[in-house]
């Protein structure tokens, strides 16, 4: 749904930007996505220690 990697993705829930629940492996809500998306709009997450507005 992200279109990124599955490392990509525990990395983000693993640095707490992106709530999961263990249901016998990793699972996030729809909603979870979309509330992610929308606060991070804009954002460049490639290094999530180091998260900063997008310059265009």
């Amino acid at each position: 749904m992200l279109g990124i990697g599955k490392a990509k993705v525990y990395e983000l829930i693993n640095g707490g930007y992106l709530p999961a629940m263990n249901l016998g492996g990793m699972k996030v809500r729809k909603e979870t996505i979309d509330e992610f998306l929308t606060k991070y709009e804009g954002y460049d997450l490639t290094d999530i220690n180091n998260i900063v507005m997008i310059k265009l």
